[in-house]
């Protein structure tokens, strides 16, 4: 039996019980499964407890994001100002050669080692992708030229919301293409976070092209709504994946004794980070809306299963998201519940308090509430308390919500013509200025 695993103490241990005829052979070897059994375990809660020495946040990390953060500035910078000067065969030799650059660099130090710098510059790579793609479309005539005055007075694509969102969603394709060939490449957590932000960039430009069709807006926010939930979707599925990765590792170990292979890093926090305040931006549009108190008060119950939900996932960032949301709460109550009551700074005041106490248990009790549910979940590895198909539920709401808001469309249709025609009348009648005109014009024209 491989006894690598096992502590060298204690084998010696059973070895002296044998020898002296406290156990016999057969209790001993059963004491050593039982051991590995345990080792085991412990590993497998290891590894999918504590983070990744690659994830966590040290001086060397936070110096590497600052540096690539310079980079895309200066790129970003030198092309904006010189983005009318350069044309579309500027903006595309620029492009490829800060992509060689940066790929010469990515080499240069994954061969010397430096790892994370070198996931860095892939991760650049990939967000200047679009950059490669956008001179074709303006050469091909779908990305209208920008006006070199008046905004308003340039090409009416640019005003097109449908129109541009086809543009923007080829250049997120690109983008979200050139991410999944990098990670096919090399499972690197960094390019993780362009890979999100293109999710994101497309669920938001294609409930825009959606709702195009006889969309009303608020069809237009339950979409948005439903693409943040798609992105958590995507949080969760990768958090099942990574979970179930880590503890056939751990198995490895388990069964030949071999050393733990270094954790490559938290795949899964790039799309709760993006996909909660996606999320979170989607409701927040739909609460600015809502006359009625109904769908605000569902905000407590929301944030109070992000706490909940944090238990289970082991996530402060969901965490965070749900004690936002509960001071949010507090905070909407204080504002138009209790706002003509005497008491109302004192209200504020205590909501203060909340939001004090709210982040010192956000420190303290975390880990030992966490812990608590591991011990009384014992054996049951599943990082969340339904099943896979369970979690398309959400998106499949806020699309139901969003078709049965269609019928609104032709009101609102209705309400925009007749603006357009009394901005027509006003115009021709002289009661508008000038620039007024110019600065109302209709929208879409």
């Amino acid at each position: 039996m491989n006894d690598k695993p096992l502590n060298h103490e204690l084998s010696r241990l059973l070895d002296r019980g044998v020898a002296q005829g406290i156990i016999d052979e057969g209790q001993r070897d059963r004491l050593r499964a039982l051991a590995a059994v345990d080792s085991a375990a412990t590993t497998v809660t290891t590894a999918t407890s504590a983070p990744s020495a690659t994830s966590a946040l040290s001086v060397v990390a936070v110096a590497y994001a600052l540096g690539a953060l310079l980079v895309l500035f200066a790129c970003g910078w030198f092309l904006v100002d010189r983005w009318a000067r350069l044309g579309p065969w500027g903006v595309l030799g620029v492009a490829l050669l800060y992509g060689g650059v940066l790929l010469a660099a990515e080499r240069w130090l994954r061969g010397r080692g430096f790892t994370l710098a070198a996931d860095i510059c892939a991760a650049l790579v990939v967000s200047l992708s679009p950059l490669v793609a956008w001179p074709f479309l303006s050469l091909s005539g779908r990305w209208p030229d920008l006006p070199t005055h008046d905004p308003l007075m340039g090409d009416p694509l640019l005003r097109d919301t449908a129109w541009m969102a086809w543009q923007w969603l080829i250049l997120e394709l690109m983008m979200l293409l050139t991410a999944l060939a990098a990670l096919r490449r090399r499972a690197m957590v960094t390019v993780t976070w362009p890979l999100a932000a293109a999710l994101a960039g497309a669920a938001l430009h294609l409930s825009i092209i959606a709702c195009s069709f006889g969309g009303s807006s608020a069809s237009e926010q339950w979409t948005i709504l439903a693409g943040g939930f798609a992105i958590l979707l995507v949080a969760e599925r990768v958090e099942r994946w990574q979970r179930g990765q880590q503890r056939r590792d751990a198995n490895m170990v388990a069964a030949d004794g071999a050393e733990r292979r270094a954790g490559s890093g938290d795949f899964a926090n790039a799309f709760w980070v993006i996909g909660l305040a996606g999320t979170t931006l989607g409701y927040l549009v739909l609460w600015l809306r809502a006359d009625d108190s109904a769908w605000r008060h569902l905000l407590l119950p929301t944030a109070l299963g992000l706490v909940a939900l944090s238990l289970y996932v082991r996530r402060r960032t969901v965490l965070l998201f749900g004690v936002l949301g509960v001071i949010g709460y507090l905070g909407f109550l204080a504002q138009n519940v209790f706002r003509e009551f005497i008491s109302f700074p004192i209200l504020l005041a205590g909501l203060g308090i909340l939001v004090i106490l709210a982040t010192v248990w956000t420190q303290t009790r975390f880990p030992a509430l966490v812990s608590r549910l591991e011990a009384r979940r014992g054996s049951d590895e599943r990082p969340f308390p339904w099943s896979g198909s369970m979690a398309a539920v959400p998106i499949g709401v806020a699309l139901a919500m969003s078709m049965l808001s269609y019928p609104d469309a032709r009101e609102e249709r209705k309400r925009e013509a007749f603006r357009q025609r009394l901005h027509i009348l006003r115009s021709h009648s002289g009661s508008l200025p000038l620039q007024a005109s110019r600065n109302l014009r209709p929208r879409g024209s």
